[in-house]
């Protein structure tokens, strides 16, 4: 009996690495991966027979309805990327999972609405953003030591409203950084430069 299982588990991880490999394939469209993409659609002309899927017409309460009983994981694959291409359907990889998913609504959606990988009472569409901030400021120590002198502002701010020089420098420290950031996306100033204009704060 263990073996009968082990045999049925090694047959169905063989097929979902083949599904899943085969998906990732059409989804990314790389040039790389041409000759196998062109290989997968020829199950469409040449390599017809690859199609195991059967298909009838049935009458249910007076209507007509379509049924198509899909023998395999590929074929599924076939149908459902058939009715995608014919439908110019649009898969994006999640930019907080890493998995794909067809965008609901805005187009340019880069977050899913799977279960994220860090909270599983939310998804990533709902706390995507917050990660990806949360990942760059302990990434960018631009972002990261900047962020030190800003909270240390607003909380004086927020602790003495009445203290007007506390203020003008908070402001003012939120109008440069806008220049500086610009200044260092250009590769107009350096990090070091940053670095030694946040210390006058």
């Amino acid at each position: 009996m263990e073996q009968l299982l082990l045999t049925c588990y090694l047959f169905y991880a063989d097929i979902y690495v083949a599904f899943k490999y085969s998906f990732e394939m059409l989804a990314t469209g790389d040039e790389y991966e041409k000759k196998q993409v062109d290989y997968f659609c020829s199950m469409y002309a040449d390599n017809i027979e690859f199609q195991h899927i059967d298909f009838k017409i049935a009458c249910f309460e007076g209507e007509f309805k379509s049924i198509y009983t899909i023998k395999s994981s590929i074929s599924l694959l076939l149908f459902e990327a058939a009715h995608c291409l014919d439908r110019d359907t649009k898969f994006v990889k999640c930019a907080n999972c890493g998995e794909y998913f067809v965008p609901e609504g805005r187009k340019d959606t880069i977050y899913c609405h799977y279960i994220s990988p860090q909270n599983s009472k939310k998804t990533c569409k709902d706390i995507g953003a917050q990660i990806t901030r949360s990942n760059k400021e302990k990434n960018d120590v631009c972002t990261k030591e900047y962020r030190k002198v800003y909270m240390r502002y607003k909380m004086k701010a927020l602790r003495h409203p009445e203290d007007w020089n506390n203020k003008n420098t908070f402001e003012k420290l939120q109008t440069e950084v806008k220049i500086w950031r610009k200044q260092l996306s250009n590769g107009v100033k350096t990090t070091e430069q940053f670095l030694n204009w946040l210390k006058s704060y």
